[in-house]
């Protein structure tokens, strides 16, 4: 229901939120942002065997591309009067500074030339060439020529190695570009911008695959085949798993502490009610056969081994023979109070029998 897809659309942005601000993840992404910022400045290979080919072919095409708006754009600048005052400045410059080279003789060409003129001909000088540089600089021709001086520098600042562009660069500021650079990619990380990307691309690896069943999944992730050689590969590992040392020595532990636990420390209880009712008739009619049948084949061979009549008559032999008659007399005095108790009561029921006869006659 629309309810609920937006109830779990909150809980993704609360866990996301919680994931990407936390400062456990800001601590493993510092971290490896300073292990690969100082991998990379302390390596001494040329930055095109570090780049992937393809981002530096990018990189050099985007160069060409941009090459003829910047061309285009410098030519404007020309017209520009802020830009025209400063190149006449820098005329007026570069005359002074060739009049001072000249030294005694700079005196000499003075009285020649009036300096005054000449600085007045600069801007006239600068329309001039500046149509001429803009046409020059639209030119195809100049264009490629331009393109390919700047394909040269760019291939040899590739050429060159990280730690060459920082070894005259001192400490405190190749620190401050890895400072710099790590505090850019934890604020990138921690920005609601990557929240809302990671719900994007949930929401998006969701919508193609809510509707298609695990099978499809299965059968578009794997190859051909792969599943079936994945199942083969997965009982094969499970019976090596399980016939190797460490399990066999895992089972045999836990096996030895749970027998413990059962047989020394958990009371058992009352065995008849863990056990169902068929199966205990089934138990105990299976146990007296078996007990049946031992004493049948075992009490013959017991009984010849013991010789019972020869213990008896041994023990009976090595007692005193007023022992014997006191055992004796004891056994008959017993019998004989039974005997005596059976006769009065005989002889109770026949004297009552006869006083019911006298009185009916």
């Amino acid at each position: 229901t629309p309810e609920r897809y937006r109830a779990l659309q909150l809980h993704l942005d609360g866990k996301y939120g919680e994931f990407f601000q936390s400062p456990k993840i800001a601590a493993v992404v510092g971290s490896y942002v300073d292990q690969k910022t100082e991998k990379l400045l302390a390596n001494d290979r040329p930055l095109r065997e570090i780049l992937p080919k393809d981002l530096v072919e990018l990189l050099l095409v985007q160069l060409e591309k941009e090459l003829p708006p910047l061309v285009e754009k410098f030519g404007g600048m020309l017209y520009d009067p802020q830009f025209r005052s400063r190149l006449v400045e820098k005329g007026k410059t570069a005359i002074d500074s060739f009049l001072d080279s000249l030294g005694g003789l700079a005196g000499l060409l003075s009285s020649f030339m009036d300096l005054n003129k000449i600085y007045d001909k600069i801007p006239e000088f600068l329309d001039k060439a500046g149509d001429e540089i803009a046409g020059w600089l639209k030119e195809e021709k100049t264009q490629q020529q331009l393109a390919r001086l700047l394909r040269e520098r760019v291939d040899g600042l590739l050429d060159r190695s990280p730690a060459s562009y920082l070894e005259k660069l001192p400490y405190e500021k190749v620190n401050g570009v890895r400072q710099f650079i790590r505090a850019q990619v934890i604020g990138t990380i921690q920005s609601r911008r990557t929240v809302d990307t990671a719900l994007i691309l949930t929401e998006s690896a969701v919508d193609r695959i809510k509707d298609r069943s695990f099978d499809n999944l299965l059968q578009t992730v794997l190859p051909e085949g792969g599943f079936e050689r994945g199942r083969e590969q997965l009982a094969d590992k499970l019976l090596e798993l399980l016939r190797s040392a460490e399990a066999r020595d895992a089972f045999q532990i836990i096996l030895t502490e749970q027998c413990e636990e059962w047989i020394y420390r958990k009371p058992l209880g009352l065995l008849s009610a863990k056990l169902p009712g068929d199966l205990r008739l089934e138990l105990e009619n299976a146990l007296c056969q078996l007990v049946e049948e031992m004493l049948k084949k075992e009490a013959p061979r017991l009984v010849e081994t013991l010789n019972v009549r020869k213990m008896v008559e041994e023990k009976v032999n090595s007692l005193d023979l007023l022992q014997v008659e006191e055992l004796l007399m004891g056994i008959m005095k017993e019998q004989f109070k039974y005997i005596n108790l059976f006769g009065a009561l005989l002889g109770f029921l026949i004297g009552f029998i006869n006083l019911l006869a006298l009185r009916m006659m």
